[in-house]
């Protein structure tokens, strides 16, 4: 009987090769939500084959969302570091083992996490109307059947959701963006949302649970029209809440760049994050700064260690080979490091004796990525960053980053 159980079981939850999980057939509620489970063996099965675990969850017609209850032991303390990917026609959803902290109550049988069509009737009706038939999703999680409040700093989850742009978005299609939708329905822009051509889908990191829509803004400023060269990047950047004017309508492209604001757009542009406090900050960075968060997390993953006893020097303007370290240091960070330069890529230009050593290998591998392009025979690695030449190099990353 027990043998034949667990065929039973098998031929409901085929795979577990190369970690990929076919889950049974959803049963839909009145509401619409459409619910699945994976049991513990079909979901050890695919974990002793691979750390990335992918569960194809079968489409159902009229569905208004999915879930997808797991073994709960899957996210308890101690267990194994993983990501679960779970593929849904409403979008996928991919997380860690380590998103609730291993703080799952000890008797826990499930944790089932949820994406869902979002209630636009809650929200602003300015957001409303500017949402308009563009998606809104829902994301939840649950232990037990109990809804649970979700926040992790260090564990984002990445979400994708199906979108067929406008004709007018696709002439267009970078300025795509997402909004969370807080509890007021006021809407605030996630910089990481993007617009993926190849597979159809906007794509965003969240650190907290809630309610997220597919937007479109197309930002500028009235004093960038004489530098073309950058002005994509200002408005593109804008527009996805990288940056910021100094104010609603003036960029100031030519003013210096900050240290402490460079390293703000490094972590906007590629979702960085973490346990800041773990990680200690410098003496010079007040608590309640604007960029304290930031560089206390880039401090934290690596991206910065000072400049001596202690400090930053946060509002000191930052050279363009500082600019180019934190750059190449940032890429690592976020899992996507360029292919290595070497001192041929710098031999181009003429001034490539001034690039010091410390930076020597940051500025070769950004100028063999295209990343970094000097201007003219020179890649002026003394002179002081300007906001639109930032602009342009966190452009240029943020669309490296796939």
């Amino acid at each position: 009987m027990v043998m034949v159980m667990a065929a039973i079981l098998e031929a409901l939850q085929p795979g577990g090769e190369n970690g990929a999980v076919k889950a049974p057939e959803p049963t839909v509620d009145a509401a619409g939500l459409a619910t699945t489970s994976i049991d513990a063996a079909a979901f050890q099965k695919a974990a002793d084959a691979s750390k990335l675990i992918r569960i194809e969850v079968p489409a159902k017609s009229g569905a208004k969302g999915y879930a997808v209850q797991l073994p709960a032991a899957a996210f308890a303390a101690g267990a194994a570091a993983r990501s679960i990917e779970l593929v849904t026609k409403a979008g996928t959803i991919r997380v860690t083992s380590d998103m609730l902290k291993g703080e799952v109550p000890s008797g826990s049988q499930h944790v089932t996490l949820i994406l869902s069509n979002a209630d636009k009737t809650a929200m602003d009706a300015s957001v409303q109307s500017d949402i308009g038939s563009r998606p809104a999703v829902k994301l939840s999680i649950q232990v037990d059947g109990a809804a649970t409040t979700w926040s992790n700093l260090a564990s984002p989850i990445t979400v994708s959701i199906p979108y067929v742009p406008a004709a007018a978005e696709l002439a267009d299609a970078e300025h795509i963006v997402v909004w969370q939708i807080d509890g007021a329905g006021k809407r605030h822009v996630i910089p990481t949302g993007k617009y993926d051509p190849a597979t159809g889908t906007v794509t965003f990191k969240t650190t907290v649970a809630g309610t997220f829509a597919v937007g479109y803004v197309h930002k500028s400023f009235n004093d960038i029209n004489e530098y073309g060269w950058a002005q994509k990047a200002i408005e593109v950047m804008a527009s996805k809440g990288v940056i910021n004017g100094v104010s609603g309508d003036h960029y100031v492209p030519a003013a210096p760049v900050k240290r402490a604001d460079f390293i703000l757009l490094l972590v906007r542009a590629l979702g960085l994050s973490g346990d800041a406090a773990s990680g200690g900050s410098f003496s010079d960075v007040p608590s309640d700064a604007y960029y304290a968060n930031a560089v206390a997390v880039a401090k934290k993953l690596g991206i910065v260690a000072g400049v001596g006893n202690g400090q930053f020097n946060p509002e000191q303007s930052i050279s363009r080979q500082d600019m180019m370290v934190m750059i190449d240091l940032a890429m690592t960070a976020a899992e996507h490091s360029l292919e290595r330069g070497s001192a041929a890529d710098l031999a181009v230009f003429k001034d490539q004796d001034h690039v010091a050593s410390y930076a020597a290998q940051s500025a070769a591998t950004l100028v063999k990525s295209g990343i970094v392009q000097g201007s003219g025979e020179g890649i002026n690695p003394l002179g002081i960053a300007t906001r639109a030449e930032a602009a342009v190099l966190i452009y240029r990353i943020y669309n490296a980053v796939k």
